[in-house]
């Protein structure tokens, strides 16, 4: 009997031969490869939108769907939290081909339209927590991270903890329990009174340089007069 033509034998030498050349390319496989390379273009995709914020989005860039796993790692999320805002409808996910689908894709310019609603900025750290993500008050211009923060204040993370203890800093209302938001009229302030304070030490430590410059500018004028006269 004449065997039948079996196509998972030559689907497995393509999966071998494809995972080899992924190898060779410095990736694990070739679904991490394929994967890897749909965040990174998704990436300079969201980087080309935020740049100009009311331009629509290119035609050859939205017309490919990207999955929730590179949705997630390229704005620097996690796959439940772009779940959770899907679930809670901030985020606009591709309608499901059947009841049966799980699956769910994304365009490019629904993740711009949320990303810009919100304020956020991909790769931050608001991406992280499901709870403030999807606040639908957005959270661009009400809170910032400690991180944030201490770039602003130049100092350490240590140091905006202190002042949070000292009610120097405010914390903000939509805060989770795993990440810590800071008022930005509170850094505002912060930031003013330590720029004051840097200046009024300036004045403070440049009082007696003034006084010594003063008084050897008044010795030498006098010096000089006794030169003159030929004493």
């Amino acid at each position: 009997m004449k065997n039948k033509h079996d196509g998972w034998s030559a689907r497995r030498r393509y999966k071998r031969e494809s995972d080899q050349i992924a190898r060779r390319l410095g990736y694990a496989d070739h679904r991490s490869m394929c994967h890897a390379r749909n965040v990174e273009e998704l990436r300079a995709i969201l980087k080309d939108l935020m740049l100009v914020p009311d331009a629509p989005a290119p035609e050859h860039a939205d017309c490919k769907l990207f999955d929730t796993r590179a949705v997630a790692e390229a704005i620097g999320s996690k796959p439940k939290v772009v779940r959770h805002l899907v679930f809670t409808r901030q985020l606009e996910s591709e309608p499901l081909r059947n009841e049966k689908a799980r699956k769910l894709f994304f365009r490019p310019s629904a993740l711009h339209k949320f990303l810009w609603s919100r304020g956020i900025a991909p790769e931050s750290e608001l991406l992280k927590s499901a709870t403030i993500a999807a606040n639908p008050r957005g959270v661009g211009g009400i809170g910032m991270t400690k991180k944030k923060a201490a770039r602003i204040l130049q100092i350490s993370t240590l140091a905006v903890d202190q002042y949070l203890a000292r009610g120097l800093l405010r914390e903000s209302a939509v805060s989770s329990k795993r990440l810590t938001l800071i008022t930005c009229e509170s850094v505002d302030n912060l930031l003013t009174r330590l720029i004051d304070e840097e200046g009024r030490e300036c004045e403070r430590l440049m009082k007696p340089l003034a006084k010594h410059f003063a008084r050897v500018s008044k010795n030498g004028q006098r010096s000089l007069m006794m030169d003159l006269l030929g004493f």
